[in-house]
């Protein structure tokens, strides 16, 4: 049995590690991106070509990374960006976290794009609840 895949990106360390811990502890092979168009840890793939050419199965994306000049939070932003520009497939799962509560406008902007391509996604609060999550991963199919 092949070891699923998945890309977290968080800005928190902390939450990025124990993401990884936790994916790893399952059988997950994880690659850590401190921002959506940053590279990963210690590789120097970018997200875009990591999700293109990795089988990425799923895909963890902290929601803020500060506000673009439109207002719009750039977890949310890039996730639509990379659904749009085929970067994302339906081969793979999105969970969005965020401690900070769920912008309604902006995620059912990005949702829609997300659904019309067949991508599953979910929105979860920090503090994780990781039975939710546990019951989510559990959702994903390998490929």
């Amino acid at each position: 049995m092949r070891a699923m895949k998945a890309c977290v990106v968080d800005d928190d360390f902390t939450s990025r590690t124990l993401m990884r811990d936790y994916l790893n502890d399952m059988g997950w092979d994880v690659l850590l991106f401190n921002h959506p168009d940053g590279t990963p840890e210690p590789d120097n793939k970018t997200l875009p070509d990591a999700l293109s050419q990795d089988d990425i199965n799923l895909l963890v994306m902290d929601v803020r990374f500060g506000k673009d000049a439109e207002g719009v939070f750039k977890g949310l932003k890039e996730t639509k960006k990379l659904a749009e520009k085929g970067h994302l497939s339906s081969r793979c799962k999105v969970i969005f976290i965020s401690q900070f509560g769920k912008d309604i406008d902006e995620f059912e902007k990005v949702k829609k794009t997300l659904d019309e391509k067949g991508i599953e996604n979910w929105w979860l609060d920090k503090p994780l609840d990781f039975v939710e999550l546990d019951g989510i991963i559990q959702q994903v199919p390998e490929n």
